[in-house]
């Protein structure tokens, strides 16, 4: 059996179990005239008249409509839906059922439909994907109908659509015009129309998508059909559609860094005359985008070209990421504001918590056409000199999701899987460290020190940090009860962390040899990169504590206390 189930806007009367094919069972609301109802009853009669196996009698048109309190008392829609369903199928076996629930609000209302047909012929030759997208059709108008009048017409072209497949898909079974039309396809006989996020807004040619500001990707849906003068466009064997994303860049100097991703979206098996949507496309991924209708051959019938493209989050939505994460990274790396700000230029003294974020580069009227060229940057990831990515800009090693290019979330839970990472790998040289300033401090009493460097807003002393402060030999070197007077202290081994984040060779804080004993070395400077050729080198640490703490929404932890 075919059964199927349908939140539908359509309006039904009261009536009584009788030889009709249409059949009013607990009309709570007594809507509909007299007019309506033998209207109702002569398209139904029609409807399963045109079903001669089995007799029209053995297949009714059931019409309900309930208040939302008799909802309540059957602990819900689902359940008051359930036992309608099942009391309708034990008067009748077969049968097309309209249900309403009703609120004190039209707006409110639930509507549903259930459908059960025979197994025999001719309903063998409808399948419940073909009986679900005139379902589907109904749905997608159902918040829009209003009136009562409204309603009769949409029930009255429910009934005659069912017919209508029924018989056409009947002439499919019978015919033998299967392998001819295996054949016969061109692209001017598939109509493929793209809608934007499920309206009837329609797509055109080169047009542009784009993932949200809360990085997702756009509802990508579509409307498949086969166009005939032989009424055979439902007959015609199914295909399969695929969207291919693709993305190309080169980086001028680092050949290993280019990109050229490629991900792919399959729906298998579909049928021609129904409404289909991407399912959630979890993988955020943009650029040139090209939807394939594929026949059963391998070989293409249709092909739609579009873009997709990004929408820059705001500074107080990345915060709010990393604030309600649960493993709260900010509480570790409480830098990472700073870092995101610094790393995407997104402006270290202007920004306030509502300027976007530069995961994207910002719109370009001239290089906008990215099926001009792939240099065509406007709304296209944020892409540094050196093949540097999004928010965080991570170059080395290249990033392996293009997702990290596409969702800026993906690219912070990057940021902090690397800072992870690189705190691991700088512990050991920093135990070292530790272990002779240790050793000193046993054979002469006192050490060397690190005298406090003041950066912008920030002071980098000699104090514990949260990442090592369960070391027993950093922690005895840096403890945590240092300047705990002073404001906006920060440790200096965050500043290890982020010269190495920043991929520089030697780390922010050394320990040099002089006269036998072991000095702290100070190295602020990067090391040389070439822009256009010309070398440069900046202090990164610096440059992270010049971001405004003015531009930083919420409370963030700058240091470990």
């Amino acid at each position: 059996m075919i059964k199927s189930t349908l939140t539908l806007a359509v309006v039904f009367a009261l009536g009584v179990l009788s030889a009709q094919s249409y059949v009013e069972y607990k009309n709570h609301l007594g809507y509909e005239n007299q007019n309506f109802r033998d209207s109702l009853e002569a398209v139904s009669r029609r409807t399963l008249g045109g079903f001669s196996d089995p007799p029209v009698d053995s297949i009714k048109v059931f019409d309900s409509s309930l208040y939302l309190h008799d909802r309540s008392k059957n602990r819900g829609v689902e359940n008051a839906w359930v036992s309608l369903i099942q009391e309708v199928s034990s008067l009748s076996n077969y049968h097309i059922l309209f249900g309403r629930f009703k609120s004190n609000s039209s707006r409110e209302d639930e509507f549903r439909v259930n459908i059960i047909f025979p197994s025999a012929y001719p309903f063998s030759c409808v399948t419940s994907q073909q009986l679900q997208g005139v379902i589907n059709r109904f749905e997608s108008g159902a918040l829009t109908i209003e009136t009562e009048s409204e309603y009769f017409a949409a029930k009255l072209q429910f009934l005659n659509e069912i017919s209508e497949l029924v018989d056409r898909r009947k002439f499919c079974c019978s015919s033998s015009k299967n392998e001819e039309l295996k054949n016969s396809a061109t692209p001017d006989s598939i109509i493929l129309n793209i809608s934007i996020d499920g309206c009837n807004t329609f797509l055109n040619e080169r047009e542009t998508l784009f993932i949200s500001e809360a990085a997702d990707m756009p509802e990508i849906s579509f409307f498949l059909d086969f166009w005939s003068y032989d009424n055979l466009d439902l007959c015609y064997p199914k295909v399969d559609v695929k969207l291919v994303v693709e993305y190309s860049r080169k980086v001028s100097g680092h050949p290993t860094r280019d990109r050229n991703d490629v991900t792919v979206f399959t729906m298998d098996s579909l049928e021609f005359g129904f409404n289909y949507v991407f399912p959630r496309l979890d993988t955020v991924v943009g650029g040139r985008a090209t939807i394939f209708v594929i026949d059963h051959f391998g070989s293409t019938l249709k092909q739609f070209e579009f873009s997709i493209k990004g929408l820059n989050p705001r500074l107080i939505a990345v915060s709010n990421f990393l604030n309600n994460r649960q493993d709260r990274p900010l509480d570790v790396f409480w830098f990472l504001n700073r870092l995101l700000i610094s790393e995407s230029n997104s402006g270290h003294t202007g920004i306030t918590p509502s300027s976007a974020m530069r995961q994207f580069n910002s719109y370009d009227s001239r290089n906008e056409n990215l099926w001009a060229t792939w240099d065509a940057f406007s709304r296209c990831p944020n892409m540094s000199f050196d093949g540097g990515w999004g928010l965080a800009q991570p170059t080395n090693p290249r990033p392996n999701s293009p997702e990290i290019l596409w969702s800026w979330k993906a690219n912070i839970i990057d940021c902090i899987r690397r800072l992870q990472e690189i705190a691991q790998e700088a512990e050991a040289p920093m135990i070292s460290r530790a272990e002779l300033i240790i050793e000193d401090i046993q054979l002469y009493g006192k050490s060397d020190t690190i005298p406090i460097i003041d950066y912008g807003e920030l002071r980098w002393a000699q104090t514990a940090n949260v990442f090592y402060s369960t070391n027993p030999l950093i922690s005895q070197v840096f403890p945590s009860n240092n300047y705990r007077e002073m404001d906006n202290v920060a440790s200096v081994l965050d500043a290890v962390i982020l010269k190495r984040f920043n991929g520089a060779s030697v780390d922010f804080l050394t320990v040099d040899i002089i006269g036998g004993r072991p000095k702290w070395k100070i190295n602020p400077e990067s090391a040389t990169y070439y822009v256009h050729g010309v070398p440069t080198t900046h202090n990164y640490i610096e440059r992270i504590s010049s971001v405004s703490s003015s531009a930083l929404p919420g409370t963030i932890k700058m240091f470990y206390r």
